[in-house]
C-alpha cells in the first residue's frame, strides 16, 4: 500500500485503486476493509508523525514533501 502511494506521480492513489491491486481476491467489501483496517495500522505505526499521510474517504498517501525515497529515477 505504502510503495504503491510512493510509486504514484503525485504520492496518493485512490482507495479503491489499492484495494483492487491488494486484494483482487476478495469481494469489493472484504477488500476495502482490508484497506481500511492496513490505512489504521500505518497510522498507529507512524505515531506522531501521520500527519504526513493523506487518508480520506476515497484517497490515501502521502503529503508532499514529507517522504523522503530513492523512486525518483535519478542517479
Amino acid at each position: 500500500m505504502i510503495a504503491l502511494a510512493l510509486l504514484a506521480p503525485d504520492g496518493v492513489r485512490p482507495r479503491s485503486y489499492l484495494a483492487d491491486m491488494l486484494w483482487s481476491d476478495r469481494g469489493r467489501t472484504q477488500a476495502l476493509g482490508s484497506l481500511r483496517r492496513a490505512i489504521s495500522e500505518a497510522r498507529a505505526a507512524l505515531g506522531d508523525l501521520d500527519d504526513c499521510l493523506i487518508a480520506d474517504r476515497t484517497l490515501f498517501g502521502f503529503r508532499p514533501g514529507t517522504v523522503v525515497t530513492d523512486l525518483s529515477g535519478k542517479g
